[in-house]
């Protein structure tokens, strides 16, 4: 089974990030977690690191950009992989 978190603070995108998730691996075995802070995607993460297969994560979020958010994630686990989301041309 595939493990997939989307953190993003805007409940529009993180639905919308799930319907396509959804779709791409439509027949697969899936699980989609949402998470709209950090602090809710920690709690998780940090019980069991190698728990998620990718995570997706917004650019700009209020408490931490997506950067140092990935950097967090990267301190705990090298391999997941990991894929930007933003709404922001200069990104």
């Amino acid at each position: 089974m595939k493990k997939i978190a989307v953190c993003d603070d805007e409940m529009y995108f993180l639905e919308l990030a799930t319907d396509i998730i959804d779709d791409y691996f439509s027949g697969e075995d899936l699980s989609v977690f949402t998470y709209n802070n950090k602090a809710d995607f920690d709690k998780v993460f940090n019980a069991d690191s190698d728990f998620f297969d990718i995570i997706i994560i917004d650019i700009k979020m209020p408490d931490i950009s997506g950067i140092d958010f990935a950097k967090c994630i990267r301190e705990k686990n090298n391999l997941v992989r990991i894929i930007f989301l933003t709404n922001y041309i200069e990104y």
